[in-house]
This record gives C-alpha cells, structure tokens and sequence, in this order.
C-alpha cells in the first residue's frame, strides 16, 4: 500500500509572538500543492531479521502527474540526457552528467539530509500509530519515493509523516486502498494480529482533537499535512487550523542549492528583534494584519490581481528578511525572481517564500502566464543570456505543479 503526502507552501506568514517554550507563534495561510512524494511499507520475509535502515528514500520523481510534477529544470546545473525508452529525465536522475553536477543536484534536493534511521519523521509517525496496540513497527520497512526538496519550506518531512500515519491507521482498520501493492496484502494480516487481549481499531489520537494533538507532537506542518483541507489558517504553533477554500494556480517553485534549517532561521529572527525590539514589533504587526488581509481574500476567491492591489505582488513573510541577510544564495534569486515578475502584466503573478525557506514560489494566474515566466526564468545562464549580461543568481531547480483546487485529487494507485 502506497499513500501520498502533499507538498505545502506559506502564502503568507506573520510570526505573532513567542511562546515560554521557545516556540514561535504564527499566523500563516497554508495551501497545498500536487506536488508530492509517495509512501509505501514493505514487510520483512517471514523469518528473516529486521531491514538494517527503516526507512529507504530513492529520489525517482520525474515529470509526470503521479508526483505532480508538470516539468522541472536546472538552470546553472545541466540537464541529463533523455534515458531509454523515452523516459522523461532530468528530475533527479543524474545519468549522464559530470560528477560535481551531480553533487550540486544531490546539495539542492538534500539528499543527504534525510535520515533513514528511527529519527526520519515518517519512521516516527508509524511507530506512533503502531505502538497504541502493541505491535512493533519493526517487521517492516518505509519505502519514501521523494520528489519534494528537503530543506525547502515545502513540509516534505511533514507530508511523508502524514502519508505514513495514514497507511498506519488505514492497515489497522483493515482499509487497504492498495491490496495488489507487493506484499500489502500479508502486511495487513501482520498488522491486524492484535496482541493478546488487544482490540484492533484506529491508533489512539486518530480522531477530533486527540487526533491534532498526537500529530502536532511529531512537528507542528503534520496537522495540516495530515488533514483533508486543500488550505487552511493555522495559528499556534501551525496546529490551530480553520480550513479555507483551496486555490488552484500554476505555480514554479524554485530551490537554491542550499537548504535552510527552520530552528536557525527562528534565531537569525530573534536576533533581529533584540536589535531593534520597537522596529521589529511594527514590521510584525504590519505583517500580520496583511497575512490576515490576504486570508480574506483567498476566503472570498479573490483573483491574483484584486490579493496584488491589496497585499503586493511580494507575499509577506516574517522569516524572510532574516534567511536574506544570512543565506545570500536565496536573497540572489529573489532579487531575479521580483524582477521577472515585475515586468509581468500588473496582477498576474505573485511571489514569495515558503515556510523558513529556502524555496521561492511564484503564482500564476494563467498557464500562459507561467509559461512566460518559466521561460524567462530558466533562460537565465544560457548563451543569448550571457550575451545580454544577465548573470544566473546559481543553481537551483525548478519545478512546474499546481496548487490543490476544493476538488481534490484523484487517488493513484503504485506499485
């Protein structure tokens, strides 16, 4: 059985204030992408001794609609060549390329940045949800198909928990979506023998606000990531929600080939306010009331150019000033990035960073308005380019999905 976890962005983030724990509270506009990556389970051969690594993660996405993925490139990188039989390449295969190449490809998706130990969060939400009943996760193996960058702001941690949760309690239930998956069908009946005495039933917290709380625990994305809203207002930690109406725009997410680490860009944050506490204070307040101001409208079903009259083509962000001045490979393609969307039509296209970074987005009101701006964005470093004396902010990747509509996806069934 394979289940999917949904890439996110911030549309918008305020940081409201700061909890005793150090956790920082925000108000932010969460909204889902196709953009995904795919989570099986694979039982140990009976008899046979427990996999070395919990979790096995392979980067196989490629441009296709099971991962959402509508076209992908890597300006300053270069693109593999076309693999047999006609297979779309480039994402993240790195056949054909020089080895440094594929290093920086592995350094933008951070490859090596996702554990396959019992600390991979993923691991961690199926042995939750498993350990309610007794049953030791450790028979069996999470299989992570990866497309969404580590590192990125696109909650690819927190989606591969929710996905793993899911096929979790969805086992325990004994609601297979996936019974001709390999070996779904004898993990079932595994997983359904309840210890002695047990009751086989959904894991304790899987409903209401139970439910929030045991998956805030695992990292405050996972509510979001786990629920069936397409977006949502979160406030808290990110684990108070209200759902909102899903909007579906072209959108180009692009990723340095850096990451960020979410708890240093909160303190990079913090030192800003010690600086100026009076300054800071006012940026955040400014910021909130048009992260709230953009909720209205994305509530009401406003179009690009009305949320651009109000907000500003730039989406707020409290966390961005701090990773800009510190991450100056991010702060870079901004700076290309608010140029290329400037010289748009006025209120065609937004753009902005997602969580603590380090993915910039840019949405579109249009396919043909992302078309243009994909264009010009990964004509960047080519010849005519140079010739022009435009110079490529570094490498990155960039990919082509959606933002998530009310109606949803349909389910795909992999095997």
């Amino acid at each position: 059985m394979w289940e999917p976890g949904y890439a996110k962005i911030n549309v918008g983030l305020a940081v409201t204030g700061r909890r005793a724990n150090g956790y920082h509270q925000l108000s932010t506009l969460f909204q889902r992408l196709e953009l995904c990556d795919w989570v099986g389970v694979r039982p140990a051969a009976a008899g046979s001794p427990p996999p070395s690594s919990p979790v096995q993660t392979s980067w196989v996405p490629q441009p296709t609609p099971r991962y959402g993925v509508w076209r992908a490139a890597w300006p300053g990188v270069g693109q593999p060549p076309p693999a047999a039989g006609g297979r779309p390449a480039g994402i993240p295969g790195s056949e054909g390329l020089p080895p440094a190449a594929a290093r920086v490809q592995d350094m933008i998706l951070g490859a090596g940045t996702v554990p396959d130990d019992a600390t991979n969060l993923a691991w961690r939400a199926w042995q939750a949800a498993c350990e309610p009943f007794g049953v030791s996760p450790q028979p069996w193996q999470l299989l992570v198909n990866k497309a969404i960058p580590a590192g990125a702001g696109l909650g690819g941690g927190s989606a591969d928990a929710a996905a793993a949760w899911r096929a979790a309690w969805r086992w325990l239930e004994g609601e297979q979506r996936d019974t001709e998956a390999p070996g779904a069908r004898a993990l079932a009946v595994h997983l359904l023998r309840a210890p002695a005495g047990g009751k086989v039933g959904r894991p304790a917290g899987a409903d209401g606000g139970h439910f929030t709380t045991a998956l805030a625990q695992l990292g405050a994305d996972v509510p979001f990531a786990a629920s069936s809203a397409a977006a949502a207002w979160g406030r808290g930690v990110g684990e108070e929600l209200s759902p909102l109406p899903g909007r579906r725009f072209p959108l180009i997410l692009i990723k340095p080939a850096v990451g960020a680490a979410t708890a240093e860009v909160y303190r990079w944050l913090d030192q800003l306010a010690d600086e100026d506490p009076r300054a800071e204070a006012a940026r955040r307040e400014a910021s909130r009331a048009r992260v709230e101001q953009l909720i209205s409208c994305w509530r009401q079903g406003s179009p690009l150019v009305a949320i651009a009259a109000q907000i500003g083509r730039e989406l707020p962000n409290d966390l961005a000033r701090a990773l800009y001045q510190h991450v100056p490979e991010v702060a870079t393609w901004r700076e290309h990035l608010a140029k290329v969307v400037e010289k748009s039509e006025p209120g065609t296209a937004l753009y902005g960073l997602t969580g603590s970074g380090s993915a910039l987005f840019v949405l579109a009101d249009s396919d043909s308005t992302a078309q243009r701006l994909w264009d010009v964005l990964t004509a960047a470093g080519s010849s005519d380019a140079k010739d022009r004396g435009e110079r490529l902010p570094g490498p990155a990747l960039m990919l082509w999905t959606y933002s998530q509509g009310e109606a949803g996806l349909p389910q795909v069934q992999i095997g």
